[in-house]
């Protein structure tokens, strides 16, 4: 399968983030481009809580080793500074499209805090890569995965 352009696969995952959230009823804006750090505001319908999501997208974000499955986790990269921002109304979404559309799985979509972010993200200053990097790890999946509670904890009910 053909790799898409990274401009595509962002604009995939923010739109697919905000048509998920949009059908649970929260009111979804998707930020004008160049925006730094929002890729979408979403707010309870009466406009009295809102929160900004960061989206962060990968074609295949699942890494699995076959040795050692303990290994297996889910990795994006992110941007210099994320360990910097720790706001209860600041969150990132992270989606792996999995070869969706071409593969049968649906995209995943994990929402984080950025509290969570800002503590374990990992930098590879020491590599010498040029990137910083988010995991989620095995047992963590089931605590992101479209995770509406945490969404709501913040929000309240969509039309609250």
């Amino acid at each position: 399968m053909p790799r898409n352009p990274t401009t595509i696969t962002a604009a995939a995952g923010e739109h697919f983030v905000a048509a998920l959230l949009a059908a649970k009823g929260y009111t979804v804006a998707l930020t004008r481009g160049g925006t730094p750090g929002t890729d979408l505001l979403v707010a309870n319908r009466s406009g009295t809580k809102t929160i900004s999501i960061q989206v962060k997208t990968s074609n295949w974000a699942r890494r699995e080793y076959k040795k050692k499955k303990e290994n297996n986790h889910y990795e994006w990269p992110i941007p210099w500074g994320c360990d910097q921002i720790d706001n209860e109304n600041y969150w990132y979404a992270f989606v792996d499209l999995r070869s969706w559309p071409d593969g049968e799985d649906f995209p995943e979509v994990f929402f984080v805090p950025s509290s969570t972010v800002a503590s374990q993200v990992r930098y590879e200053k020491e590599n010498k890569w040029s990137r910083s990097f988010f995991e989620i790890r095995e047992g963590e999946v089931q605590k992101y995965r479209e995770e509406r509670g945490l969404i709501q904890r913040i929000l309240g009910p969509p039309n609250g």
